[in-house]
């Protein structure tokens, strides 16, 4: 089983529906949600969020869980703005 973290959504591309999400580890994780609406900066999360692929993760903040997908792990923050941004080859 992955190993649970917290995380802090540090940034947000609803036009892509991808989050960045600094964990307690000081990494950026990146992952794409499905309903980008649901996320605001600062929102509190906890889950397998350092492990590639697709997991439920509970927003503490709106106390609900929600499934995404985890697509980079261990960025910076200018790796997690260009994951957030554009998609990365």
């Amino acid at each position: 089983m992955p190993r649970q973290t917290h995380g802090t959504v540090i940034g947000i591309s609803k036009n892509r529906s991808r989050i960045a999400v600094e964990l307690d580890t000081d990494n950026i994780s990146v992952m794409d949600i499905y309903n980008p609406k649901c996320f605001e900066i600062d929102h509190i999360l906890f889950g397998p969020l350092d492990v590639l692929g697709g997991y439920f993760v509970f927003n503490q903040t709106a106390q609900a869980e929600y499934f995404v997908y985890v697509e980079a792990i261990s960025c910076d923050h200018e790796t997690a703005q260009r994951h957030l941004l554009h998609t990365l080859n």
